[in-house]
């Protein structure tokens, strides 16, 4: 009898376990989103090696950094797993660019193995189980302008000028600030925040204005 009772409280706590164990990861990944796509890069920003590519952009909306290790980005449904994501922490109310190029294999592990469609298409974003975990679907979009969560990270998708890296709710009437244009960051072109410029790197100032000035910064 006590070995039975030993044997339910066992299976009890090991089945209570595991399911606060399966909630708090599907939870952790609850506050991750596709917040951003520019789907026809013509003249807008580059990447590290020159190219105006498509991208993605990822936001952490939520409170607890995020590993995206394991997880994939793929623009078709029946394959899920065209991307996948190394090591890499996103920090909360930070953002990540993926540059959508199908060029991963040549230019490194922050490159797609696949392009966007400017015609119009879905992006899913899904977890090492392959369950979506955030999507997005868009028809004819023209090239230059961001396709962007507004609210910001929670939002739906609106046709705007892009915002890179930064909540695309910055809207800021530069007649009541005497014109003062103001520099909010500087970040990389995976969209991280640079305290520390490193020599030779190309990087891109983030103005209260929504413009977006790309720097080459030489020691």
């Amino acid at each position: 009898m006590y070995k039975i009772f030993n044997m339910i409280y066992f299976n009890s706590f090991f089945y209570i376990f595991f399911l606060l164990s399966s909630l708090a990861i599907s939870q952790s990944f609850s506050d991750l989103v596709i917040n951003e796509l520019m789907v026809s890069n013509d003249s807008a920003l580059v990447d590290e090696f020159g190219e105006y590519d498509d991208w993605i952009e990822l936001y952490n909306k939520g409170n607890e950094p995020i590993n995206l290790n394991g997880l994939h980005l793929s623009d078709d449904l029946s394959d899920l797993s065209k991307y996948t994501f190394p090591n890499i922490i996103l920090n909360p109310n930070s953002y990540l660019i993926i540059w959508a190029d199908d060029q991963n294999t040549l230019q490194g592990e922050m490159h797609a193995d696949f392009k966007l469609s400017s015609f119009g298409e879905t992006l899913y974003l899904s977890d090492s189980q392959l369950n979506v975990l955030s999507e997005v679907t868009w028809s004819m979009i023209s090239s230059d302008v961001g396709y962007a969560r507004v609210p910001n990270g929670i939002g739906d998708f609106v046709v705007q000028d892009f915002s890179f890296a930064s909540s695309n709710d910055l809207i800021f009437n530069l007649s009541e600030q005497n014109n003062d244009k103001q520099l909010i960051k500087v970040v990389n072109i995976f969209g991280n925040e640079v305290i520390q410029k490193k020599t030779n790197s190309v990087l891109f100032e983030i103005y209260n204005d929504k413009s977006v000035k790309k720097i080459i910064y030489v020691q």
